[in-house]
């Protein structure tokens, strides 16, 4: 998809910039080339056109690709849009959006390490308690087994 609009548009900003080989017209004129076209016999706008793929063949697809750029940029800025504030406001939002899924990470860091560290020590204080059961019932023992063989 991008190959297509990228030649189309560098085909479009090349007329626009007095790109005319082969049309055989006085470029002094005050004429509108696209109106101009429209009117051509089919034989003569497909050799135009073909002069002008050919041109841009030449150029590469990275050269075409930035064309293209340049291009759309252009576009939005004859119709008024405003990139830089554009691109700052997209940049804006999605940096809030970031560092509010970070806090909320965090806050989730925070409240699971808080039921971890619960959850462990109650843990410890029920083997405690069963450990030192055993142990006093061990040691009971012991002292019953020391005092009857005396």
């Amino acid at each position: 998809m991008e190959k297509v609009f990228s030649k189309a548009f560098t085909a479009v900003r090349a007329i626009e910039k007095g790109e005319t080989e082969g049309l055989k017209i006085n470029t002094k004129l005050k004429i509108d080339i696209f109106k101009l076209v429209a009117f051509l016999p089919l034989n003569q706008r497909l050799d135009f056109a073909n002069n002008i793929y050919d041109k841009i063949k030449v150029l590469g697809d990275e050269m075409i690709k930035q064309s293209l750029i340049q291009s759309v940029k252009s576009e939005y800025e004859k119709i008024g849009i405003d990139l830089y504030k554009t691109q700052k406001s997209y940049i804006l939002k999605s940096g809030s959006i970031m560092l509010l899924i970070t806090l909320i990470s965090v806050i989730s860091a925070i409240i699971v390490g808080f039921f971890a560290a619960k959850t462990a020590a109650g843990l410890a204080k029920d083997l405690r308690k069963k450990c030192s059961l055993k142990w006093r019932i061990f040691q009971v023992k012991n002292l019953i087994n020391f005092l009857l063989l005396r």
